[in-house]
């Protein structure tokens, strides 16, 4: 079984090494995220370091990486009634009443847009 070490022992060694490689995969990558933020709607990109510290052998090791990425967000949500459910009374054929703020915008069957008094 290897020697255990105390997790404390070299911290500040490894901090400076990982400060370090951080200035090194910085220089490295520049051009990269900097091409990435050129080509970005809001001109933002998140750059991250990251230093994994494993003290589980008799040699403690550092990994420290970056990565780099536009922030990209989107989405969209659908609704979907049961086919099979009756319409509630006093809507019309599909079961949703005509006008706007309804989720259908007021489209009629013949692809005309109700009146802002029409009921079905």
């Amino acid at each position: 079984m290897p020697k255990r070490q105390k997790a404390d022992a070299r911290l500040s060694d490894i901090r400076d090494k990982f400060l370090e490689r951080c200035a090194e995969l910085w220089d490295a990558h520049e051009e990269e995220f900097m091409a990435v933020l050129e080509d970005a709607e809001k001109r933002c990109v998140n750059v991250t370091f990251r230093a994994c510290l494993d003290f589980s052998e008799s040699t403690a090791k550092l990994d420290t990486s970056l990565s780099f990425s536009q922030v990209v967000k989107d989405n969209k949500q659908d609704d979907f009634d049961d086919p099979n459910a009756p319409p509630l009374p006093g809507l019309g054929k599909k079961g949703k009443k005509g006008g706007k703020g309804n989720g259908n915008d007021g489209d009629e069957p013949d692809g005309k847009k109700a009146a802002a008094g029409d009921k079905d």
